[in-house]
Order: structure tokens, then sequence, then C-alpha cells
């Protein structure tokens, strides 16, 4: 059922649309032994999302090998379609929560130029700081991009956006500290 879902209506089907991983998966409820009805488990497009909507009558569910590689294609497409769209948010939420790729959701939200949203993704699921704080460099989040550039003790840097911020005194310390090192 899913998958025809996802040729007819691909934005309707997400809703209902199982995480591939290989522990099995949440999905609806049984109506008889071999049949399994579509319950909506997502409630929206976003990242941010963190549980099922109606996981309390959601079984798990084993999927055989030729059914997640069928899902796993489609996914894909549907992903590359909502690209070409540029429907960021829908791409980089089948990567992340679907296909559980953090470097294509992360780098789709970037292209995208959701950069808070990308950030996100580097440090929750990727602990990349750098590319966290680029992000929000990019997406003029400053005061966020400092405080990670401090962690990595890239000190220039803290001082290139104090100057940007038009705070010299405080860009100066971080100069200071580059020269002593």
């Amino acid at each position: 059922q899913l998958l025809e879902l996802l040729d007819k209506a691909p934005l309707k089907a997400l809703q209902y649309a199982i995480p591939i991983d290989n522990k099995g998966v949440l999905r609806g409820e049984t109506v008889s032994s071999d049949h399994w009805s579509l319950r909506k488990i997502w409630d929206n497009f976003s990242i941010n999302q963190s549980s099922f909507s109606n996981s309390s009558s959601s079984k798990k569910v084993g999927l055989q090998e030729e059914g997640i590689a069928a899902l796993e294609q489609r996914y894909k497409k549907t992903a590359e379609d909502l690209v070409n769209k540029q429907e960021f948010q829908k791409a980089a939420f089948i990567y992340l929560k679907l296909l559980k790729n953090y470097t294509l959701a992360a780098q789709t939200l970037e292209n995208g130029y959701l950069y808070q949203d990308a950030a996100s993704v580097y440090l929750k699921h990727l602990q990349n700081k750098s590319k966290a704080a680029e992000c929000y460099e990019k997406g003029n989040m400053t005061l966020e991009a400092i405080t990670i550039y401090k962690d990595l003790s890239m000190n220039e840097k803290v001082g290139d956006l104090y100057i940007k911020l038009n705070q010299k005194d405080e860009a100066f310390v971080y100069y200071q500290k580059v020269i002593d090192g």
C-alpha cells in the first residue's frame, strides 16, 4: 500500500512512511494476521519531530530485504524530486527521518538556505561543530557561530566575527590569543 501511495501521492504517503533501519519499524495495527492497515505516523515534515504520532497503537514489524530496498529506492526518488522542486525541508525530512542519511539531510538543508536546521543536524547527528558554525555564520546567526568557534579554539575566526559585530575590544582579545599562540 505504501509503495503505491508513494507513486500516486508522495506527500500524503510520507505521513505514513516507515523509517528504514535494520531493527524493524513501528507500524500501524494488525487487521488480520497477514494484513496491516496504514496509520498516519508523521504529523508534519519537521526535522525536529522526534516521535511518531500514533505510536501507542503501533507494532514492531520486520521488513523483508526486498521491501527495504524498494522503500529506500522510492524514498530517494521522492527526495530528489522534492529537491528539484526546491522543497528542501521535505527532502531533508526524508533523508533524516526515513533514510537515516544525516549527511544528505544536512547538505540538503544547507543548499536550501535553511542554515539553522542544517546546523542542528550537523551538531546533533554528525557531531560536526565546524560545519555547524559555518551554517550559523551563513545564516547570520553570528553569536551562535562565535560560541562554537570559541569551543573549537578558532580564535582568529572569533575575532573576525566580533569585528563584524563591531565589537572591537572583544575581537582584539581573540586576536591577541592568536598572536600569543
